[in-house]
């Protein structure tokens, strides 16, 4: 493994989607897992790395309560809304 990666990387398909339930249902504290996108971890870009997607919050939702305990990071959300807006591209400045 290169030395970004994460050790839980090629765990077996069907352990992550057991685990992925287990974050729906509310069954790990905050903290405790992430799900991550499986991207280039040899890149140059460290942005290209493996991205957290979505992580456990016990927080209500606001349109549907405690039912829902997993949340999309800031980084994940931004394709999401570029994705629905139809953005090809941005410039960001900092």
């Amino acid at each position: 493994p290169t030395a970004h990666e994460s050790p839980f990387r090629n765990r077996p398909a069907a352990e992550s989607h057991r685990m992925f339930r287990g974050m729906k249902q509310g069954k790990y504290p905050e903290g405790a897992v992430t799900l991550r996108l499986k991207m280039d971890v040899t890149a140059a870009n460290p942005n290209m790395f493996d991205q957290v997607a979505y992580r456990v919050k016990h927080v209500p939702h606001p349109h549907v309560g405690d039912r829902w305990c997993i949340y999309p990071t800031y980084d994940y959300t931004h394709c999401i809304i570029d994705s629905l807006e139809h953005v090809d591209y941005y410039i960001c400045t900092l």
